[in-house]
């Protein structure tokens, strides 16, 4: 399957970024694609959003297994201390959104509070610690048409501009106001007409 990866962000909070995650989550889903959807952000808004009203309970009480933190830091310790181990994920990690998507939380409470910022802080700048994401997601993407990825309020190790193309991202999509929202939106409609989609955008000011 010939998946596309799209990474929603911006540098600051509160501009819509979960909100447009989790439409552009159902929107695709209603066009028959398979999509995933990963939570980087370490506040964790949409994972709590979908694992309360997806029925698994609240966020605090997610097994640590079933979380991307636990995905990063099995990786920082493999390439640390365990390089010949091979890693495997419980396929509970993956897991429903009322049968329309999927979806991989992150927690604030992992492991005595160990946000992904806490452990984004413990990698290097090189290429083993920038695989891990997309080391991960080679394992499950052929299953996807789309794979969405809810970015942080910040400019992390994994997120400047000269690490993306470690992840194979098709489309970066930045809600920002004014000159860079025609760009945004235009990335969107492209991508949108390119598999065939209706659509309809609502600009809000």
């Amino acid at each position: 399957m010939n998946t596309k990866i799209i990474f929603i962000g911006n540098y600051k909070g509160g501009v819509g970024k979960t909100t447009s995650v989790l439409n552009f989550a159902e929107y695709f889903s209603r066009a028959e694609k398979k999509v995933l959807v990963l939570d980087l952000d370490p506040q964790s808004s949409l994972s709590e959003i979908l694992v309360a009203n997806g029925n698994y309970g609240s966020l605090s009480d997610l097994p640590e297994n079933e979380t991307l933190n636990y995905v990063f830091d099995l990786y920082i310790s493999k390439i640390e201390k365990y390089n010949a181990i091979e890693l495997k994920f419980d396929k509970a990690m993956i897991k429903s959104y009322k049968e329309m998507y999927d979806f991989v939380p992150s927690s604030l409470f992992y492991r005595e509070n160990m946000g992904l910022d806490a452990l984004v802080l413990k990698m290097k700048n090189n290429i083993q610690y920038l695989s891990i994401l997309k080391n991960w997601i080679d394992m499950v993407k052929d299953k996807y048409n789309f794979i969405l990825i809810d970015c942080p309020p910040s400019q992390n190790l994994l997120l400047l501009p000269r690490n993306l193309p470690v992840y194979e991202v098709n489309y970066k999509i930045y809600l920002l106001a004014e000159a860079s929202l025609r760009k945004s939106v235009l990335q969107l409609r492209h991508l949108l007409l390119f598999h065939n989609i209706r659509y309809m955008f609502f600009l809000l000011y």
